[in-house]
């Protein structure tokens, strides 16, 4: 048995999908409902999901077929919600990638322990087998290195007594989400609106 799950035009007017059919419904509350509540307890032929019945397709864009099938003999009705979720999404959210970021704090947290300047770095780099010259040293207190070295990690993580999640701030969020800000201003009050300007007047000099 195969059961399809799309993205509706419209949902109004049409009934709730039912969470499973009345006979399987009936087969898990027999069953003991998954070992969760006694026969009876639960009216799962009653439980609804947000998708709507033989609605109409929206075909304003296309969208990823996913086959979706838990396996293991397990009941396919227990994937109900992530079938409906997966088939909610148009096809760019569906297929949704994440941007990734990050901020470089070597000098902020060199300043943390009085160091305020990379040549103060260079001869303890030096001290443990790190051996960069001043000018390296400088790019990588004040730039943002997109490769570094484990072990160049390790010296400065030993130097500043901290951890590399210390040196390096990660950030993730969803590409292409945006936020949005309305264009209409508030209207000025009615003192602001009875403001004038005032002519200045040029002395002459003294």
């Amino acid at each position: 048995m195969v059961s399809i799950w799309y993205p509706a035009r419209r949902a109004k007017g049409y009934s709730r999908q039912p969470y499973m059919p009345a006979g399987v419904a009936r087969s898990v509350d027999e069953s003991g409902s998954f070992n969760l509540a006694e026969p009876g307890q639960v009216d799962w032929a009653g439980i609804r999901t947000e998708a709507a019945a033989v609605a109409p397709v929206d075909h304003r864009e296309g969208r990823p077929v996913v086959l979706y099938s838990p396996g293991l003999k397990v009941s396919r009705t227990l994937g109900t919600s992530t079938a409906v979720e997966l088939a909610s999404r148009p096809g760019r959210e569906a297929s949704m990638k994440r941007k990734v970021g990050y901020t470089w704090r070597l000098r902020e947290v060199m300043a943390q322990h009085q160091i305020f300047t990379a040549t103060e770095l260079v001869p303890l780099l030096r001290e443990r087998g790190i051996d960069l010259s001043a000018s390296q040293v400088h790019w990588l207190v004040s730039g943002t290195p997109e490769r570094l070295s484990l072990q160049v990690m390790a010296a400065l993580c030993d130097i500043l007594s901290c951890t590399p999640a210390d040196l390096v701030a990660t950030t993730a969020e969803n590409a292409g989400v945006r936020k949005t800000a309305t264009g209409d201003l508030p209207a000025p009050s009615a003192n602001v609106a009875k403001l004038r300007p005032r002519a200045a007047r040029i002395l002459p000099d003294a």
